[in-house]
């Protein structure tokens, strides 16, 4: 009797359970990086506090974030295996990353098994990272300081903030492409590299790009470099040189007319204090916003902005995203104007609550003041409660 009145209990609990909702799992652990701490994996957050030093190779695999904390820095003495195949590292915080390769190994991006590199988001931080490089027969086997190792392709990189200084092992592109040392053949590409805030500073040693294609020193054979990719500038401190190669463009060789396949260059800006200073452009100039010449009253144009640094001009474009509502035409306003207040929307079942600015995908806390005198391109967006009746 009493082993039944347990199973009916039992079977009751079973039901109960039955009808409780579903637990969902966090999709990762935030994991506090120490000196042992080289396996990165998917869904984590890793997080740096205080100083850390990793003499290991770290290998990122999957998705995966880096949490700066404010003061803190990460030590990577052999750098940070970012590879392609579905790998991403997003770096997000205000703390220090150095991230030196060894070898020839990227500082970030491409290495041992893995020459071509991932997915890399920089949000802020100072990221200071440096392209290994060695030397073997008299040919130069180098990593981009951000990119592929030796003929490896470059990361898909976009910058929105923080400092970053990018050195690239001698041949390889600093953000971009690896050396292509001697094969025959088009190696060290670049691939896309957006910037759109902050401060970047990139430096190639060598035949590749500031940003772009890794070269070659070896003179001989029909050797072609790494070609530019994709190069998107929108707004930040830009600034990119090459001992023998382009700022921007594709890698080159040495004592040849050979050079990788030219890209496409997109210039624009989104504050009055961004600039760009590139030695030289190989490539389709696109300018998406008016530039001068720094000191000058002369436009920037794509035959002319080589070798100078270049700053805004023009109008300030205005952007009003409603979510819904009525539409809102954009504005373009002079260097310190105001933006004029427009018709508020209406959007049905809605209350319009004000007009709020929006910076990387977020609301500012508090509405715009439109009597502030604007520095930059400015988005607002609707923010809007519950009520109404059309």
């Amino acid at each position: 009797m009493k082993a039944k009145k347990l199973l009916a209990s039992l079977l009751t609990l079973c039901m109960l359970l039955s009808l409780l909702p579903a637990v969902t799992l966090a999709a990762g652990e935030t994991v506090s990086v120490a000196s042992d701490t080289t396996s990165w994996t998917d869904g984590n957050t890793y997080v740096v506090s205080g100083e850390v030093t990793i003499t290991s190779r770290i290998n990122v695999s999957g998705n995966v974030t880096l949490q700066l904390n404010p003061g803190s820095t990460l030590n990577a003495q052999k750098g940070i295996q970012l590879g392609e195949n579905g790998n991403s590292l997003t770096i997000n915080g205000s703390g220090t990353l150095n991230a030196t390769g060894a070898s020839d190994h990227a500082g970030i991006g491409g290495g041992p098994g893995n020459s071509h590199g991932g997915v890399l988001v920089i949000n802020g931080g100072t990221i200071n990272a440096t392209g290994g490089s060695y030397t073997s027969n008299n040919h130069i086997y180098s990593g981009a300081g951000i990119g592929g190792t030796t003929y490896g392709y470059g990361c898909d990189v976009t910058i929105n903030g923080g400092v970053v200084n990018a050195v690239g092992g001698t041949d390889a592109a600093a953000i971009g492409g690896g050396a292509n040392a001697y094969w025959v053949g088009s190696y060290g590409q670049g691939r896309r590299c957006v910037i759109n805030g902050g401060v970047v500073n990139a430096t190639a040693r060598g035949y590749g790009a500031g940003i772009g294609g890794g070269g070659s020193s070896d003179s001989a054979g029909s050797i072609y470099p790494g070609g530019t990719g994709i190069v998107e500038i929108n707004g930040g401190q830009v600034t990119a040189v090459s001992e023998n190669g382009y700022g921007i463009g594709p890698g080159r060789q040495n004592g040849q007319n050979h050079e990788g396949e030219v890209g496409t260059i997109t210039l624009g800006w989104t504050n009055a204090s961004d600039f760009i200073n590139v030695q030289s452009y190989r490539g389709t100039i696109n300018f998406a916003d008016m530039f001068l010449l720094d000191g000058t009253n002369t436009t920037a144009t794509a035959e002319n902005a080589g070798g100078h640094k270049i700053v805004p001009t023009g109008s300030i474009s205005i952007t009003f995203e409603t979510f819904g509502g009525t539409q809102v035409a954009g504005q373009s306003v002079s260097l310190n104007d105001t933006i004029q207040r427009p018709a508020d929307p209406v959007r049905e079942r809605s209350v319009f609550k004000g007009w709020y600015q929006i910076t990387n995908g977020r609301f500012a806390s508090s509405a715009w003041d439109f009597s502030t005198p604007v520095t930059g391109k400015v988005t607002l967006g609707a923010a809007w409660g519950y009520g109404g009746t059309t």
